[in-house]
């Protein structure tokens, strides 16, 4: 049950890390590897899917280009078309909402195949056309919303007393009126692509399978996963009918299960 996640509190950042924590499950289901299996997470960002993994698996492993997890210590600054790992490693190999910002993705599916045992595992998540198209079609009202949100947190960060996990508010982003006019105005590319049209068409399902094609990688399955707004708008509501959604192919991201061939 979507129940079973559920994070405590309202903000943008729980409500992410309540649809990061349904995906995880949803795809972790469908990994039939025992508890001793080594794993690598490519992009572990602020370490939440990494945690889960450590609770999972007794070996883990991450890499990211910019920021490096309080919970680990097997750890490298690196990108996923250069993995500093010998061939043959890994079990499993997990990737949430990576491949998008990836500058030779070709490059980086050879490096997960080379990194994997055969018979090894390699379960993506992949953000699909409807998250695109609320980004762009939401970001007059959601980017704002998103800000004020965001400022209203690190001020109530100021007035908790160290020790008691507040974020330090000193040195963090706060941008201005004109800077947040220009994004509603003038949306940010997400990924690595030339533009928003090309990004879209990108993001397809089938566009997604091809990035993925790989001589040694067998397609075991897609996994549905949740449908929701890029920033977070109706949080917590509707579970039931973001699971039909999600089920019925216009789920906010796609999840692909691949399996490297003997």
């Amino acid at each position: 049950m979507f129940d079973d996640h559920l994070i405590e509190g309202e903000s943008y950042e729980q409500w992410t890390h309540t649809c990061r924590a349904f995906e995880f499950d949803r795809m972790m289901a469908r990994v039939p590897l025992g508890r001793r299996s080594r794993v690598l997470e490519l992009g572990s960002g602020d370490g939440f899917q990494l945690e889960m993994l450590t609770r999972r698996y007794e070996s883990v492993y991450a890499i990211d280009p910019t920021r490096r997890p309080a919970c680990l210590s097997g750890f490298a600054f690196a990108m996923a078309e250069a993995l500093p790992f010998p061939s043959g490693a890994f079990d499993l190999v997990f990737s949430s909402n990576v491949c998008e910002h990836l500058q030779d993705r070709s490059r980086a599916v050879n490096e997960v195949v080379r990194v994997l045992r055969p018979g090894g595992y390699f379960a993506c998540v992949a953000p699909g056309r409807v998250w695109k198209a609320g980004s762009m079609l939401l970001t007059p009202v959601g980017y704002p919303l998103h800000v004020v949100g965001k400022l209203s947190r690190q001020r109530s960060a100021r007035r908790e007393p160290q020790g008691l996990g507040g974020i330090p508010a000193q040195g963090a982003y706060r941008p201005g009126l004109l800077e947040v006019l220009k994004r509603c105005l003038r949306p940010e590319i997400h990924g690595t692509y030339p533009s928003h049209w090309v990004e879209y068409r990108a993001f397809g399902r089938r566009n997604w399978i091809r990035v993925l094609t790989h001589p040694k990688l067998v397609r075991v399955t897609e996994v549905p996963l949740l449908s929701y707004s890029p920033f977070g708008l109706l949080r917590f509501k509707l579970i039931p009918l973001r699971a039909w959604l999600g089920r019925h192919r216009l789920a906010t991201c796609h999840g692909f299960i691949l399996q490297k061939a003997g």
